[in-house]
């Protein structure tokens, strides 16, 4: 087996003159074609794998190619298994199309083989294409990237970490984009990292939506921002058997042993290795019926003060929002079941968060639980759910992260739960009234420090006007 990358990588993974890890400026061109040659056989594979948007509405990424020979026939795979739809667009060109559900083997770079058949000569080839993230630096100041991304295993899940630092030290780090919160924390005041699930990652990649990251210093705030691609780090080719040539990766003793010394309870492995070489080792423990059974009895405080506040949330409609919320538990635990972990403290941790992020979810959108109330003509009992409902609708439309409080919804009904709940109850049961008229009711409250004032169409039930004071 023969291997060439011809071209600079700088023009996807690094900075011109940069080592391997070196950050890439949003004006760096994505440029060269990874090429590999085997078997008086040429292939090119485009770096980056695009993002698109197709005819039946289903967004899509392929990973382009061309060869020097006509392509016959081919097969994308991963441990046995078809992976990626090999689309023929010409005699020579070729791209393999995978749905946003079918990239996590790509994100956290498993390798990825293509068989290509051609006509004439040696009849089949096999690639070995190794893929990851990518980070583009954006304007800012005060922060700084340390490298390109990498992925970890952390809580018995994926994630790809974004490392980086300050020029001055840092009381808080914070990261959003659209109005979704990612997982941001300081190392030390200088240093900050943030993970991005693979779900968050995906949303991200070529879509040139910005990821925002926000440092709060003594007397300043620092801010950078960065868009991700996924791309090809690395191509291969051989004629003979793939598995044989690049054999499985297994456990190293050095991964090993230093996963075996982490404290108990150690969600975190990064400082292992990489999530291929920390996942080649073999967990401990994985999310059985004795575990769930265990999440159930930990949530059940949680629930019994969700069937109390349901009625501030959703007054009447509180049943099917409790229901609601039980059906996505057992959700979560049909797609977790089997995950590993290296301790069952790791597991119950984990579990513990994904049930939390339900919790957070239902007070913050419970009508994505339940329908919003109908309008009923002349009703004014039914005019204050309709009131109550439309604060929900209008704070589930707002980005808070650009207000004064800095914070997106999930974490604003976490952090004020109580002020949330009251001006919700206020509405839906003994809010005050405003300067009403023949024509509406006009209800009153307060959503944390802002003035909400709502008018109802006394005629048509419904909500016409919604005044929300916030700088």
């Amino acid at each position: 087996m023969r291997r060439w990358i011809v071209g600079s990588l700088c023009s996807f993974w690094v900075a011109c003159g940069g080592g391997p890890d070196a950050v890439v400026d949003e004006n760096d061109p994505v440029t060269s074609e990874l090429r590999a040659r085997e078997a008086q056989t040429t292939v090119w594979i485009q770096p980056l794998i695009g993002r698109q948007v197709e005819a039946d509405g289903a967004t899509r990424f392929l990973l382009s190619g061309r060869a020097s020979r006509n392509v016959e026939d081919g097969l994308g795979f991963v441990l046995d298994d078809p992976y990626g739809e090999l689309r023929l667009l010409s005699a020579r060109r070729f791209a393999l199309a995978f749905g946003t559900s079918e990239l996590t083997n790509l994100v956290v770079g498993v390798p990825e083989f293509l068989r290509l058949s051609f006509t004439g000569g040696a009849s089949t080839l096999f690639a070995r294409l190794l893929t990851g993230p990518r980070l583009v630096a954006q304007p800012g100041s005060g922060l700084y990237f340390d490298g390109q991304p990498q992925t970890h295993f952390v809580d018995g899940r994926a994630v790809v970490r974004v490392l980086g630092h300050a020029d001055r030290n840092l009381s808080r780090v914070e990261a959003t984009f659209n109005s979704e919160v990612v997982t941001a924390q300081l190392i030390d005041p200088r240093h900050f990292s943030v993970d991005l699930t693979v779900d968050q990652f995906v949303a991200l990649a070529g879509s040139r939506v910005r990821l925002n990251i926000t440092g709060t210093a003594a007397r300043s705030t620092v801010r950078r921002s960065a868009t991700f691609d996924l791309g090809v780090r690395s191509l291969d080719l051989t004629t003979g058997d793939p598995y044989e040539v690049w054999p499985q990766a297994t456990c190293q003793d050095h991964v090993r042993s230093c996963l075996g010394a982490l404290p108990a309870g150690t969600g975190d492995t990064s400082a292992c290795g990489s999530f291929l070489e920390v996942r080649a080792c073999p967990l401990g423990v994985r999310i059985d019926q004795a575990a769930v059974d265990a999440a159930r009895l930990r949530s059940a405080p949680a629930l019994e003060t969700l069937r109390n506040d349901a009625v501030a949330l959703v007054g009447a409609r509180s049943a099917d929002l409790y229901g609601s919320v039980l059906a996505d538990f057992e959700q979560v635990f049909l797609l977790e079941w089997g995950r590993g972990f290296a301790t069952a403290a790791e597991r119950d941790l984990y579990l513990d968060q994904r049930i939390n992020q339900v919790f957070d979810q239902a007070y913050a959108r419970p009508l994505d639980h339940v329908a919003a109330v109908d309008p009923l003509p002349g009703s004014f009992e039914n005019a204050r759910q309709v009131a109550a409902d439309a604060l929900l609708l209008h704070l589930a439309n707002l980005d808070l992260t650009q207000s004064e409080w800095g914070r997106p919804l999930s974490v604003l009904t976490l952090q004020f739960r109580d002020r949330h709940l009251f001006a919700l109850r206020e509405l839906r049961e003994v809010g005050p009234l405003g300067q009403e008229s023949e024509e509406e009711w006009v209800f009153m409250t307060r959503w944390l420090d802002a003035l909400v004032e709502i008018n109802i169409d006394r005629r048509t039930g419904a909500s016409t006007r919604i005044l929300f004071e916030i700088d």
